[in-house]
């Protein structure tokens, strides 16, 4: 394995990168966010993202302590009872970061088609991150995390490669298009109600 850097970031430097590259990009975020807020009465953030096909998990030794890796590569099922991954893992900082109503849109949409969707825990709960900066229900701000898990779709992910099914990627992508409809229909006041 090769070192990514011949040594660490200096804090000086990490804050020069993180000055340059992560705080105009949250800046932009935040003021996207509070203009669809001002202008629609409510703001819907959904951070889209696919999941490998490994078992997550972290070194805990060695030189590298500490870094992500991914593991065995695993079935479709459910991650909460070790059996596999779901279909789709909703973020949502435990229901924190958005109204029921955006969570349920984003849920019956997927499982009506046959998509297992599971609640994120853990490290993939949103307490820290995008749904718990940005989450604000009770202002109108409703931030859903969207890890999809490309099971039988990005064949062979999982071991590097970039195979792709085309016909389910073009049905998983309809099934996007069609909750993004759903939610852009919602009313603020059917969204905001508590």
């Amino acid at each position: 394995m090769e070192d990514i850097l011949s040594r660490p970031y200096t804090r000086e430097e990490f804050a020069e990168i993180r000055a340059h590259v992560q705080e105009p990009y949250q800046r932009a975020l935040a003021a996207a966010i509070n203009q669809a807020r001002n202008r629609f009465g409510a703001a819907i953030v959904l951070s889209l993202h696919t999941f490998p096909l490994n078992r997550p998990g972290r070194l805990n030794t060695g030189r590298y302590a500490g870094a992500y890796v991914l593991g065995e590569e695993m079935a479709r099922g459910s991650l909460k009872e070790r059996t596999g991954l779901p279909d789709l893992i909703m973020i949502s900082n435990g229901g924190l970061a958005a109204a029921p109503r955006v969570l349920e849109v984003i849920r019956s949409n997927f499982e009506d088609r046959g998509y297992k969707v599971e609640d994120g825990e853990g490290p993939l709960k949103g307490d820290h991150g995008t749904t718990a900066m940005y989450g604000r229900p009770r202002e109108g701000v409703h931030v859903v995390g969207m890890e999809f898990v490309p099971h039988g779709i990005e064949i062979g992910r999982a071991k590097g490669r970039l195979d792709l099914d085309q016909e389910g990627a073009e049905r998983t992508s309809g099934i996007f298009h069609m909750t993004f409809n759903r939610l852009s229909q919602l009313k603020p006041e059917e969204i905001n109600e508590q």
